[in-house]
């Protein structure tokens, strides 16, 4: 059993630098523009907002029970569970339509929604780094270099038109 959680952490790391390496050259598309970027940050964003609305709601100094929820917290659960399946859903549609190829699509919405649940912790600890009163001046540039990789990654990313013209096809036109 060790040996295949093993293999499987192995697979998916060398996944994981494939797409990346690929996506980085401009042989598949990851993000098609800032707004396929957006919508892949979304899941995560979504939950965070409901969370943090089931939290305002909880009342009293006692720890939230979430097998006790009010109505109104359960609503805000359910919704920001539903909204990110509805944008889990969204991000791969667009990766399989983008790559043209159910496969490569997968797998590639598979690495967007990954990467993006990733950046939201790096981001999220990194800030925390920051804003800890304990921290000191190199932490805090520590942290911005990081969080500045991770936009420059995001914005490399982000090459849909590069790969339509590098493959010879037609930019897909979008009703504004």
């Amino acid at each position: 059993m060790q040996d295949l959680q093993t293999t499987l952490v192995i697979l998916v790391i060398m996944t994981f630098c494939g797409i990346l390496i690929a996506g980085s050259t401009n042989k598949v598309v990851v993000y098609f523009d800032t707004n396929d970027l957006f919508i892949s940050f979304m899941p995560w964003g979504s939950f965070f907002i409901g969370m943090l609305l089931v939290n305002i709601y909880h009342h009293g100094n006692e720890t939230l029970d979430y097998d006790n929820l009010s109505f109104m917290q359960s609503l805000f659960f359910y919704l920001s569970v539903a909204a990110s399946i509805v944008f889990l859903a969204w991000s791969i549609k667009l990766s399989i339509m983008h790559n043209r190829s159910i496969g490569i699509g997968l797998v590639v919405g598979l690495f967007k929604i990954l990467s993006s649940l990733l950046g939201v912790v790096v981001i999220l600890g990194q800030i925390s780094s920051i804003l800890d009163r304990k921290s000191s001046l190199k932490d805090a540039f520590v942290a911005v270099f990081i969080i500045g990789m991770l936009v420059w990654l995001g914005k490399k990313l982000i090459n849909g038109e590069q790969v339509y013209i590098s493959k010879g096809w037609p930019l897909p036109r979008y009703e504004t």
